[in-house]
């Protein structure tokens, strides 16, 4: 089977490949991206990928700008968060049995190359089949669907199905747990929920005073706010890793707290954290409570917060069952795993229609 995968317009300013994720990091999408494909291709299956790349093969997946793309035919197209991934592969000439949109966020990017397109809802016409990254992101996408369109050509509820994300346990090999007591990671994006930690970082040292912050999120998060957060005592500002030294920092983390008003529609960071042992305390925004379940602590306030904390620190019954929700918690994700996944869209192609040897 021949696949092709556009990235839309990730990795602009970076370019967008698998080395540059070893060498950098790069965001959930990207990571997708890569991982879905390598699984693809471990199964036998030719696969592209295309968007802002650097012209490369890795793994044995082959990255090709969109530039550099040629007429040619695949089996089945699937589009990454943008909508004109359409129009890119028509451009050049590009045809596919089956085109698969591949939405992470809950809204449509309708643009292309910087410009809103005129008419982007006809594009949908040349869309097999719409996929979030949750089932409860595409109950979202469903009920966006109906009010976008007013109706729809196809029985919704098999043109816009959820497959989720997942990781690659093989990222995670060389892990090691090396805790340190009262270390808190934070490596999202510093809108999703960081300005309540620094706000209330007083209160959280006041509770638990050899508490320690690293941010492990880009560059503009010291900067992304009008208040000086750069000498907290004891927040460390990190910057963005590549996925070898982020995993170093999630073995060293106790907490994660996330509290956010941030509609999750996945959160592969949730996945890492119960992945690494990390004790989670959040709000469960959006996908996130069927992704840590049981194994979190959920809060709806600071001082829920602090609380925990506290209890953490002091009562042994709710540290001893808390601990023991860390081992089932990465039982669960160890379980979340790209080889597995794979099999679900296999399902789907076939479901389409595209058969092969």
């Amino acid at each position: 089977m021949n696949v092709i995968i556009s990235a839309g317009y990730q990795g602009q300013n970076n370019h967008f490949s698998q080395r540059t994720w070893l060498e950098y990091g790069m965001g959930g999408t990207e990571f997708c991206i890569i991982k879905l494909s390598e699984a693809l291709q471990r199964l036998g299956h030719e696969v592209t990928v295309t968007g802002y790349t650097l012209n490369e093969n890795c793994n044995g997946v082959k990255y090709i700008h969109y530039d550099q793309l040629a007429e040619a035919n695949y089996d089945i197209a699937i589009g990454a968060n943008y909508l004109s991934f359409v129009k890119e592969l028509q451009d050049k000439n590009i045809t596919a049995t089956k085109k698969i949109f591949w939405m992470h966020n809950d809204e449509y990017y309708n643009w292309y190359r910087g410009e809103t397109m005129d008419n982007w809802k006809q594009y949908f016409n040349d869309i097999d089949c719409v996929v979030g990254v949750s089932q409860f992101h595409a109950n979202i996408l469903r009920e966006k669907a109906v009010e976008l369109f007013g109706y729809v050509n196809h029985d919704i509820n098999t043109y816009i199905q959820g497959i989720d994300n997942a990781l690659d346990n093989t990222d995670w090999l060389d892990y090691k747990h090396d805790k340190i007591k009262g270390k808190i990671i934070w490596s999202s994006s510093p809108d999703r929920g960081l300005k309540l930690l620094l706000d209330n970082w007083d209160k959280i040292k006041a509770v638990m005073p050899y508490a320690t912050l690293d941010v492990c999120s880009p560059p503009y998060a010291e900067s992304w706010t009008e208040r000086d957060y750069s000498n907290l005592d004891g927040v460390t500002w990190i910057g963005s890793l590549n996925h070898y030294d982020l995993r170093k920092q999630i073995g060293k983390a106790e907490y994660w707290i996330y509290s956010s008003e941030y509609l999750e529609t996945y959160c592969i960071t949730a996945l890492e954290m119960l992945r690494g042992k990390v004790k989670i305390i959040t709000n469960g925004t959006g996908n996130i409570q069927n992704i840590v379940g049981d194994y979190c602590v959920e809060t709806s306030t600071v001082n829920d917060i602090l609380s925990t904390l506290h209890l953490d620190q002091h009562d042994k019954a709710f540290a001893y069952k808390w601990q023991s929700r860390l081992q089932l918690g990465q039982q669960y994700a160890k379980r979340q795993d790209w080889d597995l996944r794979v099999h679900e869209w296999i399902g789907l192609f076939k479901t389409l229609g595209i058969t092969w040897e």
